[in-house]
């Protein structure tokens, strides 16, 4: 049930995404896949509920995955509200991530976990801080196994034993188990962490981590329990595809007392394991309230339509059935339409770059990249990302000398960034997202850091390498309190899967796949079926270079009438279909 209200603000909802907003009680599965309005519908939902009067400002909580991604959602709320004329407090919506709604837990009951209530939470950066200071005390008694292991200077063994102690914390592994294991480096790394966690409890603080294990260790107290559900009467979890398993315990403790947990995520973009997320949170949901409502986003509205279906081909080349006999799939069946209310025009959206090596693949992008801008189908190379696997100068280096030969302006994100760390210290009132990447330069960044963001070309670079992998999750696979998902051997191949589609569906109006030969073999079924630049033939050429990528539009937008002003250009080549390399005709690079 709808209120009157929305439906005259929102007219344009869809039958999916209004089934969504008018879910009023019980729990709630939302698969959404990218660009299907999953925030509006959150926002809408949790609008809905106050106009039909099912809870209280002060009973609403609503968490996402990282702070950003929090004041973007309280901004986007509060207006949605106020358009509808809710009277309410609204600051009383308790809006920010799982840790920020783990801290208000822990800290209304500190005395129980042997706490002050304004304890000290330490992110990623006062974490090492503290470690660094400890160091001999945490990691002094083992450092002759962990130099054996290969940790030989201070900064790695800070760096890696950090990365453990999150783990541990994360998958809710008991570090006391992990010190008696037989291995005799994981039996060092659970005597480092049952040290760290000692010097935690003399400071009075607790990391991200722990800060969790403490609240789902609160909960286990059914008073506890009961008292904080009655306070969260409706709890809307976005990306839950990005939840650990700690913080499932947390989610569905709080929602015991009353069943009103809505979850939205996408299990194609569960891109966080080595974080300790796990996408079968969202797989067995409907295991954990077998009367949960399902529903299906599945119409992307930012993509064009050879995108969408170049994503669901990815997807759907790879199998993705579970062996064990009645075993749930890894992943929900579903797919991806394109907006049917707008014409897609008609130009090659999805198309391969192919080098003789790295640097011709290098230089062929720059040559693409910058006839796009100097034709005026990108307004300015601010609306171009690369993503990649790694920024280091060793994984992007060539892309990096290609375009400042050709004069291509780029901004390299840094690579290690706090823009998507989960860290929340308090629950978002109105804070403002972060920065974005600088204007009028090509965004070269991460593909995790790209998660939740969008442009009108993105390319995908350097298709030819196997990928990383997550070895601390199978060292400590064993040690976790709930069996193995995925066979062990295919959690690299499905997560590479995973996120090179998170990467794909960041395109809004062209998608461009790079590599130097050969590209890997499992982008055949995607990568052999497209036309390949600069050999796009003389009527694909044009009609794409006859485009306007306009921020909002993926229709057939009309060519600016304003004079262009066009850069000198010093070389810019195109190899036509026969093969032979020719300078860009003169016409071709004026405005039509």
């Amino acid at each position: 049930m709808i209120s009157p209200i929305i439906h005259r603000l929102q007219p344009e909802l869809d039958a999916q995404q209004s089934a969504v907003v008018g879910h009023l009680e019980g729990p709630l599965l939302v698969i959404a896949g990218p660009g299907s309005g999953k925030t509006r519908c959150m926002v809408w939902r949790a609008v809905n509920l106050l106009l039909q009067g099912a809870v209280t400002p002060a009973e609403l909580a609503l968490c996402t995955f990282s702070k950003r991604a929090a004041g973007e959602l309280r901004q986007r709320f509060d207006a949605a509200a106020r358009a509808a004329g809710c009277a309410d407090d609204l600051s009383a919506v308790r809006i920010g991530t799982v840790h920020s709604l783990c801290r208000r837990i822990v800290s209304q009951h500190s005395k129980a976990v042997s706490l002050k209530p304004d304890f000290a939470l330490l992110d990623e950066f006062a974490q090492l801080d503290l470690m660094n200071a400890r160091f001999h005390q945490v990691f002094g008694p083992d450092r002759d196994e962990l130099r054996r292991r290969g940790w030989r200077t201070r900064e790695f063994i800070l760096r890696q034993g950090r990365r453990y102690f999150e783990r541990i914390g994360e998958e809710a592994i008991d570090p006391k188990a992990l010190a008696d294991a037989d291995d005799p480096f994981l039996s060092a790394i659970g005597r480092c962490c049952l040290r760290y966690e000692g010097v935690l409890r003399e400071r009075g603080a607790l990391d991200l981590a722990r800060l969790q294990v403490a609240a789902g260790a609160l909960l286990q107290d059914d008073a506890v329990a009961q008292s904080a559900g009655a306070t969260v009467r409706h709890l809307m979890v976005d990306e839950y595809q990005d939840t650990s398993c700690v913080q499932e315990r947390v989610l569905l403790r709080l929602a015991q007392a009353h069943g009103n947990l809505a979850v939205v995520g996408d299990d194609d973009q569960s891109i966080y394991r080595f974080r300790g997320a796990s996408v079968r949170n969202l797989l067995e949901f409907p295991e954990r309230f077998p009367n949960a409502r399902v529903r299906h986003l599945s119409a992307n509205y930012r993509s064009h339509a050879g995108i969408v279906a170049a994503c669901d081909c990815w997807m759907a080349s790879a199998d993705w059935a579970n062996p064990k006999p009645g075993g749930r799939p890894f992943r929900h069946p579903k797919t991806v339409v394109p907006n049917a209310a707008v014409s897609h025009a008609n130009y090659p959206s999805v198309i391969a770059v192919l080098g003789t090596g790295p640097k011709d693949e290098a230089g062929q992008l720059a040559e693409l990249l910058q006839l796009l801008k100097v034709r005026g189908v990108i307004a300015d190379y601010g609306q171009a990302a690369l993503l990649l696997h790694s920024v280091q100068e060793r994984f992007c280096g060539h892309y990096l000398n290609a375009f400042a030969k050709a004069g291509v302006p780029f901004h390299r994100a840094p690579a290690s960034s706090r823009r998507d760390h989960p860290a929340s210290h308090s629950l978002a009132k109105g804070s403002s997202a972060e920065t974005r990447f600088p204007a009028e330069r090509v965004c070269i960044t991460t593909i995790h850091q790209s998660k939740g963001l969008e442009w009108p070309v993105v390319v995908v670079g350097s298709l030819v390498g196997a990928g990383g992998g997550d070895d601390i999750g199978r060292e400590l696979d064993a040690y976790q309190p709930r069996p193995p998902f995925e066979p062990a051997h295919r959690i690299a191949e499905l997560d590479r899967m995973r996120q090179h589609y998170v990467a794909f569906s960041r395109a809004r109006n062209l998608l461009v796949l790079t590599a130097s030969a050969p590209r890997a073999p499992r982008f055949a079924p995607l990568w052999d079926s497209l036309p390949r630049w600069p050999h796009l033939g003389a009527a694909a050429l044009n009609q794409l270079l006859s485009q306007r990528f306009a921020p909002e539009s993926l229709g057939d937008a009309p060519v600016p009438s304003a004079n262009l002003v066009i850069p000198r250009v010093k070389r810019l080549v195109v190899r036509p279909s026969r093969g032979r390399s020719v300078r860009v005709k003169p016409g071709w690079l004026s405005p039509r």
